[in-house]
C-alpha cells in the first residue's frame, strides 16, 4: 500500500490528473447511480400495487354481486314455494262457480250472471276466469271482493266496475267483473315423434317380422 502511495506521489501533476479523470470516468459509468434506477423500480412496484388493488376491488365486487344474486334467488325460491302451496294442480270451472256462489251467500250479494271464460296459459300457471255480474249494496260488494281475494286457493277479482243501475237510490248497485283463479301449468311433455338424444333421424326403421 505504501509503495502505491509512493508511486502516486512520484507522478507529475499532469499524469495524476489524467489518472484521476480515468478513475472518475470508470466510477461514473460502472458504479455511479444518480437515483434513476431506484426511481424506475419504485414506479414498477407502484404499478404492481395499483394493479393488485384493482384486482382486489374487482374480486370484492364480484363476490358482493354473487352474494346478492344468491340472496335474490333464495327469496324467489321461497316465494315460489309459498305460491305453489296455494295453487292447485287441478281446477275445474264448476269448482270455481261453486266457490263464487259460496262467497256470494256469505257476503249477501245476488248473483245474476256467471260464465266461465277462456283459459289463459302462462309459463308457470294457467288462469281460469269467470265473468260475473252481481247486485248488492256497496258494503256487500266490498265484502264479496274481500272474501274472494282471501280464499284458500289463490283467487283475484279483476277488470271489475261497480255502478248504479239508475238514478234511484232504492235499487242495488251492479257489479260486473272477472273472478280469476290460478292453477299450476302442467309440465310440457315431449312429442311422441321426437327422436331420442343421440339417435340418427335418417336411420332406416326396423321392420316388424
Amino acid at each position: 500500500m505504501n509503495q502505491f502511495f509512493e508511486k502516486i506521489s512520484a507522478l507529475t501533476n499532469g499524469k495524476a490528473l489524467m489518472i484521476g479523470l480515468i478513475l472518475g470516468g470508470l466510477y461514473y459509468f460502472m458504479g455511479y447511480d444518480d437515483g434513476a434506477g431506484i426511481q424506475a423500480q419504485i414506479q414498477v412496484i407502484a404499478k404492481q400495487v395499483n394493479e393488485a388493488e384493482t384486482k382486489k376491488k374487482d374480486t370484492e365486487a364480484t363476490l358482493a354481486e354473487e352474494a346478492r344474486m344468491k340472496d335474490a334467488v333464495g327469496k324467489l325460491s321461497e316465494q315460489y314455494a309459498f305460491i305453489s302451496k296455494k295453487l292447485p294442480s287441478e281446477l275445474k270451472s264448476s269448482e270455481m262457480v261453486r266457490g263464487i256462489d259460496s262467497v256470494a251467500r256469505q257476503s249477501g250479494v245476488s248473483v245474476k250472471f256467471k260464465k266461465p271464460g277462456t283459459v289463459a296459459k302462462k309459463e308457470v300457471v294457467e288462469e281460469l276466469p269467470v265473468d260475473v255480474t252481481l247486485e248488492g249494496s256497496y258494503s256487500q260488494i266490498a265484502q264479496f271482493i274481500y272474501y274472494t281475494s282471501n280464499l284458500e286457493r289463490l283467487t283475484r277479482v279483476l277488470n271489475f266496475s261497480v255502478y248504479a243501475q239508475d238514478d234511484s237510490r232504492e235499487r242495488p248497485l251492479k257489479f260486473e267483473g272477472q273472478v280469476v283463479s290460478y292453477k299450476l301449468a302442467p309440465e310440457p311433455t315431449p312429442k311422441a315423434d321426437q327422436a331420442a338424444p343421440g339417435a340418427n333421424p335418417n336411420a332406416p326403421k326396423e321392420q316388424e317380422p
